[in-house]
């Protein structure tokens, strides 16, 4: 994600992305689907101070394991 506000968002796609996908078709405005990675919705709440909700990952977690 390069950009991202309330209401929309922009992407940079690098080449291996841009040939194994059909994103470089997408118009702007067309739907596309989305997949977010669970692992970096819990690290972007821990950096901005927020506890994961009853999930069991802390900061002392993700150092243990290396993240």
């Amino acid at each position: 994600v390069a950009a991202l506000t309330d209401v929309s968002f922009s992407v940079s796609i690098i080449p291996h992305t841009g040939g194994e996908t059909t994103l470089l078709n997408r118009k702007i405005g067309e739907p596309v689907n989305l997949e977010t990675d669970i692992l970096g919705k819990y690290v972007a709440r821990l950096l901005e101070g927020a506890k994961p909700r009853s999930s069991g990952i802390t900061r002392a977690f993700l150092e243990q394991y290396g993240y």
